[in-house]
C-alpha cells in the first residue's frame, strides 16, 4: 500500500508537468483565470469603445430608427 500514497507521502517524488496540466481541475482553473482576465479587462475598459463621432449616453434612452 505504500505505492498508493497521496499528499505528503508523494512530496519528494518527481513532478510531471504533463500529468499536472491534463487534470480537469487544472484545466478548469486556467480557463477560469482567462475568463476572469477578459471580464476584468472589459469592466476596466468600461465595456465599450469610445467613438469620437458619438455622444455618450444611456443606450435605452437614445432614439431608435424606425423599423418596417
Amino acid at each position: 500500500m505504500e505505492g498508493m500514497a497521496y499528499g505528503a507521502g508523494k512530496a519528494g517524488g518527481a513532478f510531471d508537468p504533463l500529468t499536472f496540466f491534463r487534470q480537469p481541475q487544472t484545466i478548469l482553473r486556467i480557463v477560469s483565470w482567462l475568463f476572469a482576465i477578459v471580464i476584468f479587462g472589459s469592466i476596466a475598459n468600461e465595456g465599450y469603445v469610445n467613438r469620437p463621432d458619438e455622444v455618450e449616453g444611456v443606450l435605452h434612452l437614445q432614439p431608435q430608427p424606425e423599423r418596417l
